[in-house]
């Protein structure tokens, strides 16, 4: 992914996805990512991962350790797999997800009519 004079809510609505998870058939829900940098500029990045990573295993598994070449990227191409998403993000970007806890609003609809009644 190469960013240009993007915010970092571009790069936290696609970690969402990327963390999300199907919940059912056709049906998908993309993960909650919460910033909380406190960054507002624009910035200009590049990130590489080596997987397609989609699902709602949020924990990083064994990763094999990347090692930045002399242009400062990172070699994916690498025999075991490259970086996972939680070790490119820390070393490429200096960014760290934690899994906490909070409290968010949530709409539940319990009940909806194929047909429209009038008001």
């Amino acid at each position: 992914m190469t960013c240009q004079s993007q915010a970092l809510s571009s790069l936290i609505f696609s970690l969402g996805v990327r963390l999300g998870t199907t919940t059912g058939p056709g049906a998908y829900a993309p993960g909650r990512v919460i910033d909380k940098t406190g960054l507002t500029d624009k910035y200009d990045f590049h990130f590489e991962i080596a997987e397609a990573f989609v699902g709602s295993a949020f924990e990083p598994g064994p990763s094999p350790a990347a090692q930045a070449g002399p242009e400062g990227t990172l070699d994916v191409s690498d025999p075991g797999g490259g970086p996972n998403l939680f070790t490119a993000l820390e070393k490429q970007l200096g960014l760290r997800l934690t899994k906490t806890k909070t409290t968010t609003e949530v709409l539940v609809v319990d009940h909806a009519l194929r047909v429209p009644t009038e008001n």
